[in-house]
């Protein structure tokens, strides 16, 4: 039933709109346009939104650069020398998918014969016996004492070349892997488009195949933040239709404005009377302004309203917006660290140790 073009008076307001589930309802009203099938909005296009998965998938090509750089380092080190039981590692997390650091190994040496039985049935009983084990690097005293236990001292300089570009290469993939896991657990909250029990919905469609399970991810919850705007949006325009209902004697108008300073839009209130505009007309402002009863009860919905859309509209820009900074920033650590990996300077050949060289340390760098 459409209601009556009359004025209802403020205590017929007071209750008309409410907030359910984060949608605007009304208390037994209907919509101010006329009831009947419509055709559905098509998606809108927010400012920014491509941006953010453009530089998504940028941090995706990076990281398959880096990738390519770690898995033919190992071989490298391999071609530099050849004969040593210390060795570089490209670690995936699973077998199969690219690698995702570089760690140090060596190749212990094989034991044939046990003297203790014990040790003879335990090695019986091991069906995947490890043929290396991981060397833990954390300072440049453990990389100098396996150096010299792989009987590398003469060409110690460039091993430490090699874990220079091996440590490059670690800190560009931890960014932006670290970065992509970071921007998931954003926008997986309440100010994302969360709805509790209620799983993400896929976007097949625009979602390109082919991505790693993390890129594809922050794809569909970028694209889940864009539609939650959205809606907000759209609920915030229904509000200024349903403001516009207003009785001769209400000088005061609700607005929302868009403008290049608030892309995504702000609420206002403006005095038709005076032509002054303010941002909210909570209780405390309207008894400043001096507003009559009637005036005051009849705004009082709307501006609890205007506060709750404005709160939930802030929180999903503010978290585009973090996201937007994050990005780029990411992309310049990592592209910083890429270069300083491929600027390491190394040997080109296998270096030899000379015996009768007297000044071999001063060559060699030990």
């Amino acid at each position: 039933m459409i209601p009556s073009t009359q004025d209802p008076g403020p205590a017929a307001w007071e209750g008309r709109v409410q907030n359910h589930d984060g949608d605007l309802l009304l208390n037994g009203g209907s919509p101010p346009t006329p009831s009947g099938p419509s055709l559905r909005t098509p998606p809108m296009v927010l400012p920014g939104f491509s941006e953010m998965a453009a530089l998504v998938l940028q941090v995706h090509e990076l990281r398959l650069r880096v990738e390519a750089e770690t898995a033919g380092v190992p071989e490298d080190f391999k071609r530099t020398f050849p004969k040593t039981t210390l060795r570089l590692r490209a670690w995936p997390r699973r077998k199969g998918e690219p690698p995702y650091a570089l760690y140090w190994i060596t190749f212990p040496p094989k034991k044939d014969y046990y003297e203790d039985w014990l040790e003879r049935v335990v090695e019986r009983m091991n069906t995947r016996p490890r043929w290396f084990h991981r060397v833990k690097i954390r300072t440049s005293r453990d990389l100098d004492r396996a150096i010299h236990r792989a009987g590398l001292d003469h060409s110690r300089k460039d091993v430490h070349s090699f874990h220079r570009q091996a440590r490059s290469l670690n800190d560009a993939h931890k960014i932006l892997t670290g970065t992509l896991d970071g921007i998931r657990k954003m926008l997986e909250s309440k100010a994302g488009g969360k709805v509790p029990g209620r799983k993400p919905s896929p976007w097949p469609e625009i979602v390109p195949l082919g991505l790693p399970r993390d890129v594809s991810l922050v794809l569909d919850l970028i694209l889940r933040l864009e539609d939650s705007i959205c809606s907000r949006l759209r609920d915030c325009r229904l509000l200024i239709e349903w403001a516009k209902r207003k009785p001769r004697w209400q000088t005061f108008r609700l607005a929302f404005r868009e403008d290049a300073e608030h892309p995504y839009g702000r609420f206002l209130w403006i005095d038709d009377g005076t032509g002054r505009a303010c941002g909210q007309l909570n209780y405390r402002e309207r008894r400043k302004l001096g507003l009559p009863s009637r005036v005051s009860r009849f705004i009082g919905p709307f501006e609890v309203q205007r506060r709750v859309l404005d709160r939930q509209l802030k929180a999903g820009t503010a978290l585009a917006r973090r996201i937007r900074q994050r990005l780029p920033v990411a992309l310049r650590q990592a592209r910083a660290c890429l270069e300083t990996a491929r600027a390491v300077p190394r040997a080109g050949s296998v270096m030899t140790f000379n015996p009768n060289n007297l000044h071999w340390r001063e060559v060699y760098g030990t």
